[in-house]
């Protein structure tokens, strides 16, 4: 008796096998390719599931790819300075290094510290730079308004 129902939407003839490796050479998702195919995913996905060959021919697509795109990206290394650093990275396992024990000195100009005084009174606290270096200085006591009028 024959078999019945509807005939297969993808057939694992040369045409199909071909496009599958191409799809996969060029990373295709599966959603991807299935549009490609005019099939749904999960058809897609039932046919590679299945079909040894179309299996085969999807995988090794997607290694050649694969192959392809580190051939190239070595190629690209001899040229691009960043590629070269990407491929180090990741390959020999370099890592950019930062410094993080370095010190930083604050400090302001005696015109910033001047100007400061004029603003708010205060800029003994702050310490002065001259001809970029750094002064050192007695600091005076800071005398509140409050204990201006204060009686011994």
């Amino acid at each position: 008796m024959a078999k019945r129902g509807r005939p297969p939407k993808l057939k694992p003839d040369e045409q199909t096998l071909a496009l599958l490796a191409g799809l996969g050479q060029i990373q295709c998702t599966n959603v991807e390719a299935s549009a490609v195919l005019h099939v749904a995913r999960e058809t897609f996905e039932k046919f590679i599931g299945t079909n040894e060959n179309a299996r085969k021919a999807w995988e090794s697509g997607k290694e050649q790819g694969k192959i392809s795109l580190r051939r190239l990206q070595f190629r690209l290394a001899q040229t691009n300075a960043a590629m070269a650093i990407f491929l180090g990275k990741n390959y020999l396992g370099q890592k950019d290094s930062f410094d993080t024990n370095s010190t930083v000195e604050h400090g302001v100009s005696e015109e910033l510290a001047a100007l400061l005084m004029q603003h708010d009174g205060n800029s003994r606290s702050l310490p002065v730079r001259s001809n970029g270096v750094l002064l050192e200085h007695d600091p005076e006591p800071v005398v509140s308004p409050s204990s201006e009028h204060e009686t011994p």
